[in-house]
């Protein structure tokens, strides 16, 4: 006997509008502190041990989206911005920044494959490893994305 579970739209929706935490974290080593110094004025970068100690980063739905169990132990620093902040740097540190992101084994990391229509994806966000092509996700770019390729 097949059961086919199938869920309803109000709770794909749901899912959608809630898939992205409405802060970006970024985890980074001290070296990348240095190099990305200019543009951490308007956040906060949090030293490791006191992120994962502090209560306002312990939600489930951050702790989830992040994959905090499958961070990098490399990571020494986490950088907490609003979703508009990654759209304020050069497109060349962004991109270094996401390729910091895919080797610190951060969540929201996903496969383009995943993706149903691949053209959609911004493509400072995608980042080549290892011949696979990775999809960062930040909060403004999944909102931005079209419903079909979120709900897909």
């Amino acid at each position: 006997m097949d059961i086919k579970i199938e869920p309803l739209k109000e709770q794909i929706d749901n899912w959608i509008e809630i898939y992205s935490p409405n802060r970006d974290l970024f985890f980074i080593q001290s070296e990348d502190a240095v190099a990305f110094e200019e543009y951490l004025h308007d956040v906060l970068v949090v030293p490791r041990d006191e992120f994962f100690q502090h209560s306002s980063y312990k939600q489930i739905q951050l702790v989830n989206s992040y994959e905090y169990w499958n961070v990098s132990k490399e990571a020494e620093y986490i950088i907490v911005a609003s979703p508009d902040w990654i759209n304020n740097i050069p497109a060349q540190t962004k991109k270094e920044l996401f390729k910091i992101q895919v080797k610190m084994n951060r969540g929201l990391v996903l496969p383009i494959s995943l993706f149903s229509d691949a053209s959609v994806v911004p493509k400072e966000h995608i980042v080549e490893d290892e011949e696979k092509k990775l999809v960062v996700v930040q909060n403004i770019m999944w909102k931005q994305l079209p419903y079909e390729s979120k709900e897909h």
